[in-house]
């Protein structure tokens, strides 16, 4: 508004006031207008920014840490095109056998309770006290002795009915071991058995019947050759708690629960041989089956009885 009024003095007054008025508004726009206004927050920011990005051009080294990253992945990449031999090598992934050991639950004097684990060593090499039913963590002596094994362990008890060992799933097992109670007039053997009868005799803890034939058109033993050596190569072995090795042969006197379980497992190897290489689910390697005796009046706990197990399962994981 000031300016205004002086440029119309300027027009209108005589030639005194006129040029008055002139200097008036040449020095009035001199003085206040002879340096630009200060930059906005904006345009400070963005010199800065200019600023940053002409030092980076200037000093490679201050490339942003994602664009570094990016020419080291790529450098790395040229180099293995041109020198693919030299690539650093990879070990392929190591996998742990998986084992699946198994016991049997009591079967005489049960009270109506098929579950109890009492007499059975089988059971007790898993549970550890007596028990009215399966605990829910395994914490028996067997366990504990394996617990420094290179290997995966799961652990399964089985009462003692026909068609028990239809619970378990051996083709994802590399070894399965099963165990039960078969030696009767000693304490200390424990018997590898060498295969498995087709027959089946005896009622079991239900006190239901079994047919005579376990396996219609199959022959009367199933047996792998390389189990059997296995089983042959162990025999006189004296165990760490005292026991000896004996094996045995298939046989008709062996036709109870425990040649069924046994006779399950060796045809779930024998499928596994034949469907591996189409079915990388079937692991199955190899299969036993262990007939344990009463543990003396010495080893209460079994201790002793686990230590001689544990080593069998510790031959029979060399051999897989």
């Amino acid at each position: 508004m000031f300016r205004s009024r002086l440029r119309s003095l300027a027009a209108v007054a005589s030639p005194v006031a006129a040029a008055a008025a002139a200097a008036a508004y040449s020095s009035f726009t001199t003085t206040s207008h002879c340096e630009p206004p200060p930059p906005s927050l904006t345009e400070q920011r963005a010199a800065a920014w200019m600023e940053f990005y002409e030092a980076q051009q200037k000093a490679p080294s201050l490339v942003p840490l994602a664009e570094r990253r990016a020419k080291a992945w790529m450098d790395f990449y040229e180099s293995q095109k041109k020198a693919p031999s030299e690539a650093p090598s990879v070990a392929p992934e190591s996998r742990r056998p998986r084992v699946l050991i198994t016991g049997f639950h009591d079967w005489r004097e049960l009270e109506n309770n098929i579950w109890r684990c009492r007499d059975n060593p089988s059971c007790r090499l898993l549970f550890g006290p007596p028990s009215a039913s399966p605990p829910v963590v395994r914490e028996g002596p067997l366990v504990r002795a394996l617990q420094s094994v290179e290997a995966d362990f799961s652990f399964q008890s089985l009462p003692v009915v026909w068609g028990t060992a239809g619970a378990c799933d051996p083709l994802s097992f590399d070894l399965v071991v099963h165990m039960g109670l078969g030696v009767y007039d000693n304490h200390d053997t424990i018997l590898l058995e060498c295969g498995a009868y087709n027959a089946r005799f005896g009622n079991d803890a239900l006190g239901q019947p079994a047919g005579q034939t376990m396996d219609a058109g199959a022959p009367q033993v199933l047996m792998d050759e390389t189990m059997r050596a296995n089983v042959t190569a162990l025999e006189g072995s004296r165990l760490p708690g005292g026991h000896t090795v004996e094996t045995a042969m298939a046989r008709p006197a062996n036709s109870y629960i425990c040649n069924e379980t046994n006779w399950r497992a060796l045809k779930a190897v024998a499928h596994a041989a034949t469907h591996a290489a189409t079915h990388p689910e079937c692991r199955l390697k190899h299969a036993y089956f262990v007939h344990l005796p009463f543990a003396t009046s010495n080893d209460e706990t079994h201790e002793q009885l686990a230590a001689s197990v544990a080593s069998l399962v510790k031959c029979m994981l060399q051999r897989l």
